[in-house]
């Protein structure tokens, strides 16, 4: 129901808003507190691009960035997730400077040269869309053909990557076909035979959207229980360690309401 999905993000926002008046308010400093105003601004961010509001989005995300830690897995994937984010709201927003400047800093990370995931070839095939809507098609073409000789030297391990979906990578396949790039065709043959009416896509999804879904909301699903498994070695620790200082926002919030 996209009518309850607008108020679990409008919620979302107000809680994570707190979050971030209280840390900010409080007098000493952490690493865990940056951590925490990281994923804050995060957070925020994704609110904000699921309601189109572009310019809040990547204000937000641009403060969740200079929370970033360098060589810390955690900061990273909150870090990778802002970027992605940032690109897709500066492609809504026709900033193509930008989005090529955010998606090239993406692919140096040490994220996606350490490992092939179908995100980065999502971010590699973006790059191409700018040159798309640029109108540059050498260097629209000279990317596709770096999507799929990426694919080809790495199918086993991109096919196996989280969120990999045939039908997304058959249109960008379909898209180096129409450019006459090296070697689409017989991967397009070799790959979409079963894919019903593939048609070429511009790609402008979020990276991972499902996964900020779940996550966000998993977290506001905890808040209303008034839960936290605060445990540093899950996979959740941040998000339930946030949950932990929005519920002393509020509590906070309250005494001083009454």
């Amino acid at each position: 129901n996209q009518n309850r999905l607008k108020k679990d993000y409008a919620k979302s926002r107000e809680l994570a808003q707190k979050g971030v008046l209280f840390e900010n308010n409080s007098d000493f400093y952490s690493e865990e507190k940056q951590n925490i105003l990281q994923a804050l601004y995060d957070i925020i961010g994704f609110t904000f691009i699921e309601g189109k509001d572009y310019e809040n989005a990547l204000i937000n995300y641009q403060k969740s960035l200079e929370f970033a830690f360098e060589n810390n897995e955690s900061s990273d994937d909150i870090k990778y997730n802002s970027q992605v984010n940032m690109g897709y709201a500066f492609l809504r927003k026709a900033d193509y400077s930008n989005a090529l400047d955010i998606f090239t800093k993406i692919l140096d990370n040490k994220r996606c040269k350490s490992s092939n995931t179908f995100s980065c070839l999502i971010i590699q095939n973006n790059i191409a869309n700018v040159y798309y809507f640029l109108g540059d098609k050498f260097n629209e073409k000279f990317a596709l053909n770096s999507v799929i000789q990426n694919f080809i030297n790495n199918e086993d391990e991109i096919v196996k990557s989280k969120n990999f979906k045939k039908e997304t990578l058959c249109s960008m396949i379909l898209n180096g076909i129409n450019l006459n790039v090296k070697d689409s065709i017989e991967l397009f043959d070799k790959n979409c035979s079963d894919v019903k009416d593939p048609s070429p896509d511009l790609l402008l999804q979020l990276a991972d959207l499902d996964f900020a879904n779940k996550r966000y909301l998993k977290a506001l699903e905890k808040l209303k229980k008034g839960k936290s498994l605060l445990v540093k070695n899950s996979d959740s620790y941040i998000e339930d360690k946030i949950i932990i200082q929005l519920k002393i926002s509020d509590r906070k919030s309250t005494r001083l309401n009454s």
